[in-house]
């Protein structure tokens, strides 16, 4: 019975949790995996000698919290789901935590490496999020690498800025407007398919339910016909002198058929399937109303 239950469940999400549910684990593991690749290619050029100005403390560092981070990701995709579903509380503590690891592997990246160009990876950081398509999610993430950027062009600007020669200004200029378009952009984007894609399953659902109203009703009238001719056919097998025993059983067989008939279709409204298997039964009561009234024509016309 609980298999059922689930069952139905599942056929009642709406997109956008059956999407949740699937990009979940890939994001909490991608995130923290990509933290961790980053991690291990800043040692391999520290070996390499390509970092001669990062020392090995802060590498270190950076590589546990890469490690701490991935452990989190797999507790929190390992103990996020219920019966299939993944947990609000766990969504919402994930969605946390990658905001959290978003703006300070950003920071750490920022300030321990020495690169000129590092503030084209915020759009990166910045879509990982948007997976999860919560704007206000992206939107928070946005703040966090936008405002480090900024903050770092000012606490190591002979690093993070642009060579002051005659281009200094123009290029100064280019970066302001790429990062006042694309995170706001990105934002944006993440607004609009997150509430269109809510409103197109809303919309659909509620076609659905017109349509299977009108069938329920159909259905309904149907039974109530068929109960009421169940009834007029048992008051007249008990007047009938010929065969009465099998028209009264073949009555009572159609009484209890359209009385059945009748309570299914209301618990149809919670498995749309069922209606499918109820048409043979509509059909046979139907045969069976045909035969009795022949049957009865017939013997009316012997007692005659």
């Amino acid at each position: 019975m609980k298999k059922a239950k689930d069952n139905i469940s599942h056929k009642y999400l709406s997109a956008l949790d059956e999407y949740i549910n699937k990009v979940y684990v890939l994001v909490l593991l991608l995130i923290p995996g990509a933290c961790q690749c980053a991690g291990l290619a800043y040692t391999f050029e520290k070996i390499m000698g390509w970092l001669p100005t990062v020392r090995w403390t802060a590498l270190i560092l950076f590589d546990a919290t890469c490690l701490i981070y991935l452990a989190i990701g797999i507790y929190l995709v390992r103990t996020g789901f219920k019966d299939g579903f993944v947990l609000p509380g766990k969504l919402k503590s994930g969605k946390i935590f990658l905001v959290v690891i978003m703006f300070i592997q950003f920071n750490f990246i920022l300030y321990m490496i020495p690169a000129t160009d590092f503030w084209g990876g915020a759009f990166y950081f910045v879509v990982l999020t948007a997976f999860f398509l919560d704007y206000k999610m992206v939107a928070a993430t946005s703040a966090c690498i936008g405002g480090s950027i900024i903050v770092s062009w000012f606490l190591w600007g002979e690093i993070h800025l642009p060579n002051k020669n005659e281009y200094f200004m123009t290029n100064m200029l280019d970066r302001v407007i790429c990062v006042a378009l694309s995170l706001p952009t990105i934002v944006l984007l993440t607004y609009l398919i997150q509430h269109f894609l809510v409103n197109a399953k809303k919309d659909e659902m509620e076609r659905n339910n017109e349509q299977v109203k009108k069938v329920l009703s159909s259905v309904q009238t149907l039974s109530e016909k068929l109960y009421s001719a169940g009834t007029s056919l048992f008051q007249i097998s008990e007047n009938e002198s010929v065969s009465a025993e099998e028209l009264s059983a073949t009555s009572e067989q159609l009484l209890e058929s359209s009385n059945l008939l009748e309570n299914r279709t209301e618990e149809s409204m919670s498995n749309l399937n069922e209606l499918r298997e109820w048409e043979a039964v509509v059909a046979s009561v139907q045969s069976n109303v045909r035969e009795i009234m022949l049957h009865i024509q017939e013997n009316s016309e012997k007692l005659e």
